[in-house]
C-alpha cells in the first residue's frame, strides 16, 4: 500500500501524517522590520535592511532565505503631517526556509523614510568692482547658479543691501548682494521641510567716477 501523506498548515506550526508516523513541524518566524531613515542623496539597498529570522525548524535551515515580496512608494495623502518633499516606502518581507519543508512566515511590513536633501549652488559670481555709470544688473555681474542632488525643484534669488561708504575712502562704496538657493515642492500635502535654504555673498565694489560740475 502506498504512504497517504495529508498537511495541515496552521498557527505556528505544520503537520505532516503519514502511515509511517506524524511529524510535526513549525512555521518559521521572522522578526520586526526596524523603520530606517535615510537623505534622498544616499544610496539605500533594501535587502541590507531586512529583518533576522527568529526560528527556523532544525530540519529545514538550509536554504532558508528572507524574501522580498513586494515595495512599493505609499500615498502621499496617508501623511498629512509629514515634510515637504519626504516619501516612505512599505516593503513587505516573508521568511521561507528549505523549499523542502515548505514553510512560510507571516509577513512583515517594514516602512523606510526618505528625506529630501538641499540643494546647494554650483557655481556663484565672483565679487565685481563698477562704477557708477555701471550697471548692477545681475545678468551682468553674474548670476548663481545650483543643483539638486536629487533633481528636486529649487528657487534661487538675490537682494541688495543698502550701499556702505567704505570707510577713509570719499566716494566709494560697498553692495553686498545676497544670494539664496532654496528648495520648492509644488505639492500640498506637507508642512515645512528638512531640506534648508542656503545662502552666500557676492560683495559689490562702487567707485564714483562723475565729474564734479560747477
Amino acid at each position: 500500500m502506498k504512504d497517504r501523506a495529508l498537511e495541515k498548515q496552521g498557527g505556528m506550526g505544520s503537520e505532516i501524517s503519514s502511515e509511517a508516523g506524524l511529524v510535526t513541524r513549525q512555521r518559521p518566524i521572522l522578526g520586526g522590520a526596524t523603520s530606517y531613515t535615510f537623505r534622498c542623496d544616499q544610496p539605500i539597498n533594501l535587502h541590507s535592511l531586512k529583518p533576522r529570522p527568529v526560528y527556523i525548524d532544525p530540519a529545514c535551515t538550509a536554504g532558508a532565505v528572507v524574501v522580498m515580496l513586494r515595495k512599493k512608494t505609499l500615498p502621499a495623502a496617508q501623511f498629512p503631517d509629514r515634510i515637504c518633499g519626504t516619501y516612505y516606502l512599505e516593503v513587505v518581507w516573508q521568511l521561507h526556509d528549505n523549499p523542502a519543508c515548505g514553510g512560510r512566515s507571516d509577513e512583515v511590513k517594514q516602512i523606510v523614510t526618505v528625506e529630501p536633501a538641499p540643494p546647494a549652488f554650483s557655481s556663484f559670481p565672483s565679487d565685481a568692482h563698477i562704477t557708477t555709470q555701471q550697471t548692477l544688473d545681475p545678468e551682468v555681474l553674474g548670476i548663481a547658479e545650483g543643483e539638486s542632488p536629487c533633481k528636486q525643484e529649487f528657487d534661487i534669488f538675490s537682494v541688495d543691501g543698502e550701499p556702505k561708504p567704505v570707510e577713509g575712502e570719499c566716494g566709494k562704496w560697498t553692495i553686498e548682494r545676497k544670494w539664496t538657493i532654496t528648495p520648492y515642492f509644488s505639492e500640498q500635502v506637507c508642512t515645512g521641510t528638512y531640506a534648508e535654504s542656503s545662502s552666500r555673498v557676492q560683495t559689490i565694489y562702487v567707485t564714483d567716477e562723475t565729474a564734479p560740475v560747477f
